[in-house]
């Protein structure tokens, strides 16, 4: 009888010892907080940080863990991975007066170097999921490419070659041509001009939610007045006309 009842007292133990185990686990696991390395953790409720001198109603713990309070102080995650952006532009008018429109993508992520930054895009972007980000950040660059191509040519925002002659005959002013015959002597580069533009723009604005732009590129570019293919079917033209003036002359230097 007596063993019997050890029996009985070590398995009533066991369970009882089994049930304070998860008990504890499951209060653990409701108080710590882990956050991955590509997230950042934002806890709200009871909680306050000031930056520069304004006053924040959450904490935010990058990587890590932290621990919270249940009910009390809840924690959100934020991405902090590359967002990816596209964006299609119709019906703009660029600095020669061309009507283009445009599809182009941009990389855009949280700048989480810049505590000050961070604090912003977490009180802009908390509570909204990756969709309603991206489509807030999309309008924004939309905008933004609207404009860069309303200041500059077309040929200038996809990188070809433009020559004062070509912009004139085009139907540019003389200003224009001018400064595109001054870029080149400057040796600064068509896109390059389309990307600081665009770039300036871009930074500009998406710093108001806390984010940095990684990189923005150009995909397809089209007009309604074949101003793009007339132009690059002058260039070739130009082209193989060197070639053939080149070739003529080393045949006459063979025959010699």
């Amino acid at each position: 009888m007596s063993d019997l009842n050890s029996i009985v007292f070590g398995l009533i133990a066991g369970i009882l010892a089994l049930a304070f185990f998860i008990l504890i686990l499951g209060v653990l696991r409701s108080l710590i907080r882990v956050c991955p390395s590509d997230h950042i953790l934002v806890v709200t409720g009871g909680t306050e940080t000031e930056v520069d001198g304004r006053k924040y109603g959450f904490r935010i713990q990058k990587g890590g863990w932290t621990v919270v309070i249940p009910f009390i102080q809840p924690a959100q995650t934020i991405d902090l991975s590359i967002l990816p952006i596209n964006v299609r532009i119709e019906g703009v008018n660029s600095a020669n007066g061309i009507n283009v429109g445009a599809d182009a993508t941009a990389c855009v992520c949280v700048d989480d170097l810049n505590e000050t930054l961070l604090y912003s895009a977490v009180q802009q972007l908390l509570g909204k999921s990756r969709k309603q980000i991206q489509e807030q950040i999309q309008q924004t660059m939309i905008g933004n490419f609207r404009a860069a191509l309303n200041k500059t040519t077309p040929l200038q925002a996809i990188g070809m070659e433009e020559s004062a002659e070509d912009v004139a005959g085009a139907g540019a002013t003389s200003t224009e041509a001018e400064r595109l015959a001054a870029a080149a002597v400057d040796g600064e580069g068509e896109r390059a001009i389309f990307r600081k533009v665009l770039l300036e723009d871009c930074q500009s604005d998406l710093s108001a939610f806390g984010m940095q732009v990684v990189s923005v590129s150009l995909q397809r570019i089209w007009d309604t007045s074949n101003y793009i293919a007339n132009l690059a079917n002058k260039t070739l033209s130009r082209k193989r006309q060197e070639v053939e003036i080149e070739e003529a002359r080393l045949r006459a230097r063979a025959e010699r």
